[in-house]
């Protein structure tokens, strides 16, 4: 029962005992700002992304001609967008997209990245959660929505880091 009941959280993740979703503009962005990162990801809410969840991270790239004459793909634009039409709360959402943008950036070690995936492949609930809302993602995606959702959870102050994790 417990584990169905830990599923049931996680597949709404805004719903953990938290009130109404917040989406006030000024404290997310307070809340991106204070990441650091606030400089390379803008901070984009909106009433709704259409049906998908409530987040999304998106790069945008510019292609150039670089050294030796190859096209060279950059990125000239990194964007949060978090909708309001989610049950989940504004700053869960964030949370969550902020470790695709850190881990897109290189912010996050191999070996720092590794210890991540690996606490939440052992997370069967959290694993099946992330299944069943990402049907079509592969092995790789699964991992990284999982991370995701650790650290929204971690800073909501649902989930307890312990040993390697602490640090």
């Amino acid at each position: 029962f417990e584990e169905q009941k830990q599923e049931a959280l996680l597949s709404r993740p805004g719903e953990a005992g938290t009130a109404a979703p917040s989406f006030d503009p000024a404290a997310l962005q307070a809340r991106l700002e204070s990441y650091r990162i606030s400089r390379k990801v803008a901070l984009h809410i909106v009433d709704t992304l259409g049906g998908r969840t409530g987040g999304s991270y998106q790069t945008a790239t510019a292609s150039d001609i670089g050294p030796g004459g190859k096209r060279v793909n950059t990125v000239v634009d990194r964007l949060i967008t978090i909708a309001r039409d989610t049950p989940q709360d504004g700053a869960f959402t964030l949370d969550h997209e902020v470790i695709h943008a850190l881990r897109e950036m290189g912010l996050l070690t191999n070996t720092e990245w590794a210890v991540l995936a690996a606490k939440a492949k052992r997370d069967p609930a959290l694993m099946r959660s992330i299944r069943v809302r990402y049907p079509k993602m592969n092995a790789e995606g699964h991992s990284e929505e999982a991370v995701s959702d650790l650290f929204a959870r971690w800073q909501r102050g649902d989930y307890k880091a312990d040993g390697t994790m602490a640090r």
